[in-house]
Parts: structure tokens; C-alpha cells; sequence
């Protein structure tokens, strides 16, 4: 079957004689990556907590976190030691942040990554942080922690969103 699509006056479409046509509703980015840490130096014990692209103050929400359900993230640790990642939730209200727990086991959202992994970036998933799949009601962001101090290396972290 053909069918001839013309104006209102008879004419032929064209790209230069068309309707005009206006874009509604949106569609989420396909993908987005976020460098949270970039060779960041861990040099004492105490507890980093990301915030807004920096690890020098208290707590912050990873942005767009809520925008997507489906999360990765790839961690690369030279330290000379093991470095433990935990998700943080601030659901008691904002800027309170707690330590996330999963399931009815009540498992704290929480990996340690190996030290020394130079070229052997680690790749977490659900079946490591429940917590990457899903969206929350509340924002999320992430704390380091080493349990002995590094005396050399640095650990990058990248977060890998999209919707599903």
C-alpha cells in the first residue's frame, strides 16, 4: 500500500515543506560514568567519606544516583594495603548518613578490595553490593576505610550507571 503524505494545502512533504513537529516526554542518558575517586592516597585510618567529588568532607550524595537502576563499579587499589568500600544511605534525614544493610541476613553493603592490584582492576557487581541494583528513597554516597595504614599506593573508583 502507498500512502502520499501532504500538507494542509495539498502539497508534498518535503524538507523544506513539513509539519512541524515538536519532541515531548523524556529518555534517560543510556549510560553514565562517574570517576568517584582518582588515585586517591589513603594514608591513616580514618573513614573518607565521598562528597560531591572530593573525600575531604563529611558525607554527600553520589549524583544521579536515583536516576538509574542498574550500577558497577570498577576499583583499582595499589596501596599496600586493603582498602574497605561501604554504601552509605542518609535515610534518617539529610546529611545523617548510616552504613546500608541488605536482606533479611542484614548484611552490611560493604567489600574489602585486596591491596596491591596495580593491573588488576576489580569489577563489583550486585552479587557483591546488593545495593547497586535498585533505586532508593534516600540518597547514597560511599565511605574508604583502610584497617592498617598505607604507606604507599592509591585506589581509584569509578561508578558505571544505566536504566534498565
Amino acid at each position: 500500500m502507498y500512502v502520499k503524505v501532504t500538507t494542509e494545502d495539498g502539497k508534498p512533504v518535503s524538507s523544506t515543506n513539513g509539519f512541524p513537529v515538536q519532541l515531548t516526554g523524556s529518555k534517560a542518558q543510556q549510560k553514565q560514568v562517574i570517576t568517584l575517586a582518582n588515585a586517591l592516597a589513603i594514608t591513616d585510618t580514618g573513614i573518607k567519606f565521598y562528597y560531591n567529588g572530593s573525600w575531604s568532607g563529611g558525607a554527600g550524595a553520589i549524583a544521579n544516583w536515583n536516576n538509574y537502576n542498574r550500577r558497577m563499579l570498577f576499583v583499582l587499589n595499589s596501596h599496600d594495603q586493603s582498602i574497605d568500600l561501604s554504601l552509605i544511605s542518609d535515610m534518617r534525614g539529610p546529611g545523617i548518613y548510616d552504613f546500608l544493610f541488605a536482606g533479611a541476613s542484614n548484611t552490611q553493603q560493604k567489600v574489602t578490595i585486596p591491596a596491591n592490584g596495580d593491573f588488576q582492576p576489580i569489577m563489583l557487581t550486585k552479587a557483591d553490593l546488593p545495593a547497586l541494583d535498585g533505586i532508593f528513597a534516600d540518597n547514597v554516597s560511599m565511605t574508604l576505610k583502610a584497617s592498617v595504614a598505607p604507606t604507599v599506593g592509591s585506589i581509584t573508583v569509578k561508578l558505571v550507571m544505566w536504566a534498565e
